[in-house]
């Protein structure tokens, strides 16, 4: 994939981190340019985060990418901001030449999650491309080996639970790439276990019902 795309917003807007002011004189091609420029970053912010970590950890090391990462999540109030970022580094690492703005960060999560190799990945995503897929026809298309569409749900149709299949395969997922209990502070480690003990309670009743226990 080679269609990427330079950003000129800075020459067309001003840009903070409150706002957005339009150029005085503003020509009708310019306007248009830079609304298809903020589409692009906003598609690819994603893609940014995983560069951002990755070239963190490069360039000035592990622990204190990460020492970054916390005060930074602590700075800005962004809960859960250092385990976005290490979930980011399972992106696909391919070269700025081998994206395109068209795919948004899903796409690139589900290339990830789906190829084994970041040429596979970069292939699958060239598809996507061109066929104009959204996230989750890219993860049937890449399953099928061909490309693959997801119906329409008719009006009314009671839409079925996520399959057991793929919340092991979600979960498997995020075991690959969470951050071990001993990182996690107490606060966090609580939330956890509320959060999966549910899933706890639901394999207890079916070990219980296996056993003949009422």
């Amino acid at each position: 994939m080679t269609d990427t795309l330079t950003i000129t917003a800075p020459g067309l807007a001003t840009i903070t981190t409150t706002g957005l002011t339009l150029r005085a004189g503003i020509s009708i091609n310019a306007y248009h340019d830079l609304g298809r420029d903020l589409i692009a970053m906003r598609r690819m912010v994603g893609v940014y985060l995983a560069d951002y970590a990755r070239a963190g950890i490069e360039r000035i090391g592990d622990t204190e990418a990460r020492g970054v990462w916390a005060a930074l999540e602590t700075e800005t109030g962004e809960a859960g901001l250092a385990k976005q970022l290490d979930l980011h580094l399972g992106l696909p690492a391919l070269a700025p030449s081998a994206r395109t703005w068209q795919l948004s960060g899903e796409h690139y999560l589900v290339a990830e999650r789906e190829c084994e190799t970041p040429d596979d990945a970069a292939k699958w995503l060239a598809v996507a491309a061109e066929a104009k897929l959204d996230a989750r026809q890219l993860q049937l298309t890449i399953r099928a080996g061909e490309v693959r569409r997801a119906k329409p749900t008719p009006a009314g149709t009671r839409v079925a639970l996520p399959s057991l299949w793929r919340v092991v395969a979600e979960w498997r997922h995020f075991a690959a790439h969470a951050v071990t209990a001993e990182r996690l502070s107490a606060e966090e480690r609580a939330d956890t276990l509320r959060l999966l003990q549910p899933i706890v309670d639901y394999a207890a009743s079916l070990s219980m019902e296996a056993q003949g226990v009422a």
